[in-house]
């Protein structure tokens, strides 16, 4: 919960130990109470791995969409087994193959097939240029082999991020015991901007410094709901960007509005009288 928990926003790129926070954050209450108590419940460290997050949740995503195209021909019950998951693949199009082979095994359509094939065949092709459509806008194969074979390329990735990667700390979440120890640590953590900048300590104590020499810029942590946990990753220059965007589109909605509401009035009048 926001009224107990609080958000370092500018962490050092190294401290990604989760203890040495709750260790800095108990000694600081100490100092401020005169008593050595835990008064850290939570402390969780974000590091800057947005595209390791990003890649997990579209591997995740494919699979789910694997299983379900491959639910047609066989049930799999662990997606992760790369060798069952192959040989349903590999079952799946030769099954479809041998179908496409089958579907007009030399007998002729009969007249109202025919009739009901021509009447529907623009329905037949504007639903298939909708499907196409939407495939190439969210880059989904439409295949299942095309599919498992960018589940592999993500795989693979993953474990060359995982393996290689280091990652940084890029925002510390800190909840409290009770909401007075979090209010204690955001006054005594409370810097000015210039402070936080320069990392030039004007008027805070030195227990307050992260590792003696650090200044936090910390406040009260948002609901998780009020989170965009996918832009998380966002720089300021990107947001500013999206705002300005969000902008132009609702002010040259206005003015279409504007231009095009006396012309509607005029046109109605004319039809009435």
């Amino acid at each position: 919960a926001s009224d107990y928990s609080i958000l370092v926003s500018n962490p050092p790129d190294d401290a990604v130990d989760p203890e040495e926070w709750r260790e800095f954050f108990d000694g600081l209450l100490g100092e401020l109470t005169g008593e050595k108590q835990q008064q850290v419940t939570l402390c969780t460290i974000a590091l800057n791995n947005h595209r390791l997050l990003k890649n997990l949740v579209q591997r995740r995503k494919d699979l789910k969409l694997l299983k379900t195209l491959l639910s047609e021909t066989c049930e799999l019950s662990d997606m992760n087994d790369g060798a069952a998951v192959d040989a349903a693949v590999t079952l799946y199009m030769e099954q479809k193959i041998e179908q496409d082979a089958n579907v007009n095994d030399g007998q002729p359509k009969s007249v109202f097939k025919q009739f009901a094939a021509f009447i529907f065949l623009p329905f037949s092709v504007l639903g298939k240029i909708v499907h196409f459509i939407r495939r190439k806008l969210s880059h989904l194969p439409t295949e299942p082999h095309q599919l498992w074979g960018r589940i592999q390329s993500i795989t693979q990735s993953i474990r060359l991020m995982q393996e290689f990667e280091v990652y940084k700390a890029s925002a510390v979440y800190v909840t409290f015991e009770t909401e007075q120890a979090q209010r204690a640590a955001i006054k005594a953590l409370n810097a000015g901007r210039f402070e936080v900048w320069t990392n030039k300590r004007v008027h805070l104590e030195g227990f307050a410094l992260f590792r003696r020499n650090f200044i936090l810029d910390i406040h009260e942590a948002d609901e998780p709901d009020t989170c965009r946990w996918c832009d998380l990753d966002s720089t300021g220059a990107e947001r500013i960007i999206r705002r300005i965007c969000s902008l132009v589109v609702t002010f040259g909605m206005t003015l279409l509005s504007i231009l095009t509401l006396p012309l509607i009035r005029v046109h109605i009048n004319t039809i009435f009288y």
